[in-house]
């Protein structure tokens, strides 16, 4: 029976301490954020990897404000005080009670999805094991953990491929299993139990989640004990796949991506990959985390070279995230882990990819992208789970279809168009040229969509086009692309990718549309009332990242137009 849940108390304290997002744009602010760090009595933690270029995240206890006012010229404050974050969530959880005859009456419906109140609350690792058994499902132990708790993983399906999900790796990313259990129940009404067979192990690290639900919110390792008394290695650091390299995991026993004595050195991962190296034709690997909303792939340890299979990982990955955004407001981006995120050795979907040959893992980080971190409030469990079982749903039909990049891009021809072309007719003139010499099969709607919507495609996410229309075909969808760029511009006065070359593609277009007579603002904003998700994907592209006022600002604009 599901145990009543009440408030959960932790004995650690993070009463005024504060989150930092920081904009690492310098070698200047990179040695202040080192410089920092290597004050041990300081206790800074990064929450999102360390201090790169990019954007960082930086946990000060209240004890060490005095000691990095710095902070406040190179950063801003983004979380106000880390423990009323956890009082929050805490009081939510509190209000959860329910009976095992509740969670029978809602487990199962015809969309395959919960509508009960489980998912309004987060789980001791108890009851997230009680709500799997309700499932009917095959229950098995995968793994022991440090202190010699089972972990379990249970089966869904029947079909020749194996697929793992795994989440609860790192003990804080409390939202990471209870999106395991959110899909759990999808997928055991859902049509793919006869192409794959599922193990579902909700809680990887059962030590360190048991650990976060009673003592310390935010710890991320295991419960090991080091030599020399700090407590913990980071398993996703400890897998056997490139674990001497220098980078991507830190040697330090206090570092929270500390990777341990040696590969395998915790029980967890030794037991764990014993398990998953006894099954048959393992096609598919997940390892869920938070935070950042990213849809990652191989490699982990290498920024430099692509995995064998880049391109249909790639190519399934995009239409995971088109498939998200088209069902929600939220963007994840996409990419191998190593460029996407930061370098990471020793990691589970890196392991995964090489010693199971399981061609289509990934590494995916959830909800949010910062306004509450690893404190994600229980009123998200459900949106997220909802979000990632559109990507998962568009991941799988990719897998089950053997579909190549190729014509994975094709299906792109259904996204709508952002621009009205009617109003261009050289570029009409143009397009019928190309569709009369290649495809005077189809009509001419068709061939516009096809093209236009996989070149803005890729245009978006940074890539050549060096395939398709010939060269003043490419020209001219160029053009019309970059317009879409254009739009934002306008409405936010300040280019989407600050770069010579775009602000001279910016004013190229401004004037390509004066001499034409044409009022782009007008054109583009009268069609994006009629497509959220190009509008969605400008706003929240890669080529907007740690802008979140103009982010905020740009979806109030978005809930007038749209």
């Amino acid at each position: 029976m599901l145990s009543l849940l009440i408030a959960v108390v932790t004995s650690k304290l993070y009463t005024g301490d504060k989150v930092y997002r920081i904009n690492v744009d310098s070698d200047y602010k990179i040695q202040v954020l080192d410089n920092l760090l290597q004050n041990d009595s300081l206790n800074l933690r990064f929450w999102d990897g360390g201090a790169r270029l990019g954007q960082s995240d930086l946990h000060v206890p209240y004890s060490s404000l005095p000691y990095t006012s710095i902070l406040d010229r190179i950063g801003q404050v983004w979380i106000e005080n880390v423990q009323e974050l956890i009082d929050n969530e805490s009081g939510a959880n509190s209000k959860y009670s329910i009976k095992t005859s509740a969670v029978n009456a809602t487990v199962r419906n015809t969309t395959g999805l919960v509508d009960g109140d489980f998912f309004s609350s987060y789980h001791d690792y108890s009851d997230i094991l009680a709500f799997h058994d309700q499932l009917g499902l095959k229950k098995v132990v995968v793994g022991t953990s440090y202190l010699n708790n089972p972990i379990y993983g249970y089966y869904i399906g029947s079909g020749p491929q194996a697929f793992i999900i795994q989440g609860g790796i790192h003990a804080r990313e409390w939202i990471a299993p209870a999106t395991v259990s959110y899909l759990s129940q999808f997928l055991l009404s859902s049509n793919f139990t006869s192409k794959f067979t599922f193990l579902m192990v909700p809680v990887f690290n059962v030590d360190g989640y048991n650990y976060t639900r009673t003592t310390d919110r935010l710890w991320r390792k295991n419960r090991q004990p080091n030599s020399d008394g700090t407590t913990g290695t980071d398993c996703n650091r400890n897998f056997n796949i490139m674990w001497g390299q220098s980078n991507g995991a830190s040697t330090d026993t206090n570092a929270e991506d500390y990777k341990g004595t040696a590969p395998n050195s915790t029980p967890e991962v030794s037991s764990i990959t014993t398990y998953y190296q006894n099954l048959k034709n393992v096609v598919g690997f997940v390892d869920f985390h938070s935070y950042s909303q990213l849809w990652m792939y191989p490699y982990g340890y290498d920024c430099t070279h692509n995995a064998p299979d880049y391109k249909d990982l790639d190519a399934a990955s995009k239409l995971a995230v088109h498939a998200i955004i088209s069902n929600s407001t939220q963007f994840y981006e996409y990419g191998p882990i190593c460029n996407t995120i930061y370098q990471v050795s020793g990691s589970a979907t890196d392991w995964a990819y090489a010693t199971l040959k399981a061609k289509y893992s990934l590494a995916i980080e959830l909800r949010d992208t910062g306004t509450y971190g690893f404190i994600l409030p229980p009123n998200q469990i459900v949106p997220t789970g909802n979000e990632i079982v559109s990507g998962m749903t568009a991941f799988l039909n990719y897998i089950v279809n053997d579909r190549n990049t190729t014509e994975a891009s094709s299906s792109l021809k259904a996204i709508p168009l952002l621009l009205n072309l009617q109003k261009f007719p050289d570029l009409m003139q143009q397009l019928e040229e190309f569709r009369r010499k290649n495809y005077p099969e189809k009509p001419m709607n068709a061939v516009i969509k096809e093209y236009h919507g996989i070149f803005c495609e890729l245009e978006f996410n940074g890539m050549i086009f060096d395939s398709g229309p010939q060269t003043d075909s490419q020209s001219a969808l160029e053009e019309s692309c970059k317009m879409a760029l254009l739009y934002y511009d306008i409405l936010h006065n300040e280019p989407v990718v600050e770069s010579k070359a775009h602000k001279e593609s910016v004013s190229l277009l401004y004037n390509y549309c004066q001499s034409n007579n044409l009022d782009c603002e007008y054109t583009l904003l009268q069609e994006s009332r009629t497509d959220g998700y190009i509008f969605q994907l400008i706003v929240n592209g890669k080529e907007f990242v740690g802008k979140d006022a103009k982010k905020k600002q740009a979806k109030e604009i978005a809930a007038h137009v749209i």
